[in-house]
């Protein structure tokens, strides 16, 4: 179960909540924090794509310019302008 991670307060009410699980992990991958379902498998999709463009670099890839590391983060179709770059 989710748990309230983030409460937002504008002009003294309590206007909503976010919430969801959480995890925060050591060097060694233990948990340091864990609150909510933290162990029920997640489908980030779109999100991780940052995450992934940063192991991209990491490993020697080099963009030519902005809109090729741009494509490399984003959500897109394989559009024939996409594919190009």
């Amino acid at each position: 179960m989710s748990v309230e991670l983030v409460e937002v307060v504008r002009s003294g009410f309590r206007e909503c909540v976010h919430r969801g699980s959480l995890v925060i992990l050591d060097t060694d991958g233990e948990p340091v924090v864990a609150l909510g379902e933290v162990h029920l498998p997640i489908f980030p999709r779109s999100t991780n794509k940052p995450m992934q463009a940063i192991a991209l670099l990491r490993n020697g890839f080099e963009p030519v310019d902005d809109a090729e590391l741009a494509i490399a983060t984003a959500s897109h179709y394989g559009e024939p302008d996409h594919v190009a770059l």
